[in-house]
């Protein structure tokens, strides 16, 4: 169920939206109302809303018409209107993203207080964010509350990639990792378990020779983890090697990555593993001895 939203301030975005269309200007909620539109938490900050750079000033002329004040401040990314006092940013520029078609396409169409307009889609709507900040705008707050109220519609890998070049979006990953908001590392790791489970087990039949040792990075047992931290596991193995290694008449699993892990392990189905990763062998090499 949505919040409740302050009334001036979704008064103010209707007349706005009516000033916007009746001079025919598409337009696209976003920032805070955005987000509240979409499931989140209500904004007590202005109304954001998107339009082109080529329509800046025939908004602020019918914002102007429609009895509003406004300013066009030195910025060069947005204009301002207001509606009594409620501040509406018209961007045309936001950070990160063009406002063109394409953004146009990208937003749904919803019912905002019964009023259906375009809102800008949750990826968008934290990207513009994450990239906005820095050492002196630097409020995780709002961020983290979206993330945490609209998860399952975050796009956590695009979103990624899109802000990968600001260090303080970096940070916001390891947060929402840390406070469990988002298990990315711990997804992909399962996601490569699962292609290399797939590519090991056709690897290892398609092999015709009298011996088979499986050579892996990760490790396919929990035994020979133990002395790593247990909230780590899922990045350093996975039962489906396991799996592989059992159905493919392996006789020995030899494996890395672990290194305060211990060396002897053993597989479900009886195959032996050996981590060997340098720090836990304590030497340079190390003979095993295997069945033929």
């Amino acid at each position: 169920m949505t919040a409740l939203q302050s009334r001036e301030l979704l008064d103010a975005l209707k007349r706005a939206a009516a000033a916007l269309r009746g001079a025919q200007i598409p337009f696209a909620v976003g920032g805070g109302l955005a987000a509240w539109a979409r499931g989140g938490p209500p904004t007590e900050h202005d109304i954001d809303l998107l339009i082109r750079e080529d329509d800046a000033r025939r908004a602020l002329d019918a914002c102007a018409a429609a009895g509003m004040r406004t300013e066009v401040p030195p910025e060069g990314w947005l204009v301002k209107a207001w509606d009594g006092e409620i501040l509406v940013d018209l961007i045309f520029r936001p950070t990160g993203s063009i406002v063109d078609d394409g953004l146009f396409d990208r937003c749904e169409v919803l019912n905002v207080q019964a009023v259906r307009m375009s809102v800008l889609p949750v990826d968008d709507i934290l990207a513009t964010k994450l990239l906005a900040l820095t050492e002196h705008n630097l409020d995780y707050g709002p961020v983290l509350e979206y993330a945490r109220s609209l998860r399952e519609q975050i796009d956590w890998e695009t979103l990624r990639r899109r802000t990968d070049g600001s260090p303080f979006a970096r940070a916001f990953f390891t947060l929402v990792e840390q406070l469990g908001v988002w298990h990315g590392d711990a997804a992909r790791a399962a996601g490569a378990a699962e292609a290399l489970h797939a590519a090991d087990a056709s690897a290892l039949r398609s092999l015709d020779t009298d011996v088979k040792v499986a050579v892996t990075h990760y490790s396919p047992v929990e035994d020979t983890l133990e002395g790593e931290r247990r909230e780590i596991y899922p990045f350093l193995g996975s039962y489906l090697l396991a799996e592989a290694v059992d159905g493919c008449g392996v006789v020995m699993a030899l494996h890395g990555h672990a290194h305060a892990g211990r060396e002897h392990g053993c597989t479900p189905g009886g195959t032996p593993v050996r981590n060997v990763a340098q720090p836990v062998l304590g030497v340079a090499y190390k003979v095993y001895v295997v069945a033929s």
